[in-house]
């Protein structure tokens, strides 16, 4: 519930307070119908009294609310006061971290009760914005005031409540009788919260016979001790009250918001889940389509690829036929051992009795050289030095025969040679087998 209202009323078995921040007017009435009657009826913030509900600080670990929630469940028969079923609670995390985890605030109240008060309330006409703790204001005013370690003292339908803040957090709250000393009363409720020489501030609500009944151990007098400009009651609809975040609501509404939460949580999934599978379906249809869009684009770049790599093949044989042609004609018009060359080659190499009666030399092709001898020794030194000058290969004796010229013995002679580079100007085509 988030409070809008400026008006609170504090519920007991003794009867209704009531506090208006809009004209500062604080007022006791019997019950809700005749506050109702009074003050008119509206939203509240309702206020439960120290007697009927139960307050402490307990170290909880640092998780989320949830989580905090099912352990004190888990915890109940060691934290509650009462069985968990009977009971309606509420926390509140305060910024102390300490070893054992963060303190937290934690307040509850019978059930019966809290439902009890909720209908007396309603039947009233009243509209209840929130539910706290009427010992939580005194936190606020402790802290306000500039005392974050006090004992703050209430007169209240039920009694004088003390109310004991630690740190600037509540840490203890009881209630004693209206007669009761305010000193003794006060130093019980410190040593509860761990205080060992409180400042005690008196509420403005104080009668003036009490606040002057007596002296304290120090001998000043209990008209000396400090007054509050508000009471606690006062402070949970003030410009502090917002810190207070404490809220009870009987377990059966607490059961139905949170289901309600639940079954909205749960149409949202569904609403989220339906979103999810159009959002996919969509996706899924857009991706089909600039899918199919894609596999056109791509089909007709292939088939343009597919044209441009057989026009790169025939450019590519119209190259290589060129070049051929090329390297054909740097053989025929550039050859690696010009003929007049391969003629004085042959011609130096002719021993002393060996002349040469003809040289056929053509481009690409073999040269045959002719000619007579005296003996058939000159014949073979004229092939021996042919064949190791190294420009030429395949040196043979074609042709050999003993011949007689002017009644004297002769060797007539024909040897074949190939020029090493002189390629032949058109290759051979492959055999047929």
């Amino acid at each position: 519930m988030s409070q809008t209202s400026h008006r609170i009323l504090e519920w007991s078995p003794s009867g209704i307070r009531v506090f208006d921040r809009a004209t500062g007017l604080a007022r006791t009435f019997p019950s809700a119908a005749a506050a109702a009657g009074e003050i008119g009826a509206g939203s509240i913030v309702l206020a439960v009294s120290r007697r009927s509900s139960f307050y402490r600080t307990i170290p909880l670990p640092n998780a989320s609310r949830g989580d905090l929630k099912r352990l004190l469940e888990v915890q109940a028969s060691t934290v509650f006061p009462l069985p968990l079923a009977e009971l309606a609670f509420d926390f509140q995390p305060t910024d102390e971290v300490g070893p054992e985890g963060r303190t937290t605030q934690l307040v509850a109240m019978a059930g019966k009760e809290l439902r009890d008060a909720i209908e007396e309330m309603e039947s009233a006409g009243f509209s209840i914005d929130r539910v706290v703790p009427t010992a939580a204001g005194s936190a606020l005013l402790a802290n306000s005031a500039g005392f974050p370690d006090a004992v703050i003292v209430e007169a209240t339908p039920e009694g004088l409540a003390f109310d004991a803040v630690s740190g600037g957090i509540l840490r203890a709250t009881r209630v004693a009788m209206s007669d009761a000393s305010i000193e003794e009363e006060a130093r019980r409720t410190a040593a509860v919260a761990g205080l060992s020489e409180p400042i005690i501030l008196l509420a403005p609500n104080m009668p003036v016979a009490q606040r002057t009944n007596g002296e304290l151990t120090n001998g000043s007098s209990i008209e000396a001790l400090p007054r509050l400009d508000l009471t606690p009651l006062a402070a949970l609809v003030g410009e502090h009250a917002h810190q207070v975040e404490l809220d009870l609501e009987p377990r059966e509404v607490q059961a139905r918001r949170e289901a309600k939460d639940r079954a909205r949580r749960t149409r949202l999934a569904g609403l989220l889940a339906l979103a999810a599978i159009a959002l996919a379906t969509l996706v899924y249809f857009d991706r089909a389509d600039a899918q199919a869009v894609v596999s056109k684009d791509r089909a007709k770049m292939q088939s343009s690829l597919n044209r441009l790599r057989s026009v790169q093949k025939a450019i590519e044989a119209d190259v290589l036929r060129e070049t051929r042609n090329r390297q054909a004609l740097d053989q025929a018009f550039s050859p690696a051992q010009p003929l007049s060359e391969v003629v004085t080659l042959v011609a130096n190499q002719a021993p002393a009795d060996l002349w040469l009666t003809g040289v056929t030399a053509e481009r690409g092709k073999s040269v045959l050289v002719r000619g007579t001898a005296t003996r058939s020794e000159a014949v073979a030194v004229f092939l021996d030095r042919l064949a190791k000058t190294g420009r030429l290969r395949d040196v043979r004796l074609v042709f050999s025969s003993n011949a007689v010229i002017d009644q004297a013995p002769v060797v007539q002679f024909s040897i074949s040679a190939f020029p090493v580079g002189n390629l032949p100007l058109v290759e051979k085509g492959n055999k047929r087998r």
